[in-house]
């Protein structure tokens, strides 16, 4: 699949998610194309449908998978863990999920309240990595690489603007 095609299956549901739980469409569509490579990874496609990376937490009541995951530490450098991860029943279903993430826990709601109603989507994605959504050190950057190299800004003003 494009990268082009992975975006139009996924900015209605991004858009979606600002106006159900204000996380921006530029940073859920850079967010799910990063963590899934475009759609790509064995997490993002069929039986699993995680887009973003969402391991399951104690709050998570559906179905998990156990798979290796890439993290980051400033005492170990890169290196690999088995994590469960949320199984979601459809790509729509994990991007419903990925707003409700950020919001259906009071602890939630105050760890990712810079990220939550943030209109600038380089503040967002610098307050997601201070908020521990990602341990990778330069997730900020490059969620901003993809949203300006494929223009996702354009879903944030339209989100904004209807």
């Amino acid at each position: 699949m494009s990268q082009q095609a992975f975006i139009n299956k996924v900015k209605d549901g991004a858009v979606s998610g600002w106006q159900k739980y204000k996380v921006l469409p530029s940073i859920s569509i850079a967010q799910a194309a990063l963590e899934s490579g475009w759609g790509g990874s064995t997490l993002a496609k069929a039986p699993n449908y995680n887009l973003f990376g969402i391991k399951a937490s104690s709050d998570w009541t559906g179905p998990t998978v156990k798979m290796r995951t890439q993290e980051w530490s400033a005492s170990k450098g890169y290196y690999y863990v088995y994590a469960d991860f949320r199984v979601y029943t459809s790509w729509a279903h994990s991007i419903e999920q990925h707003g409700a993430f950020f919001t259906n826990t009071e602890w939630r709601k105050n760890n990712y309240r810079k990220v939550i109603g943030e209109k600038n989507y380089k503040t967002a994605a610098q307050e997601l990595r201070n908020a521990g959504y990602a341990t990778d050190p330069n997730y900020p950057g490059k969620l901003v690489n993809i949203i300006e190299q494929y223009n996702l800004q354009q879903y944030d003003k339209a989100a904004m603007d209807g």
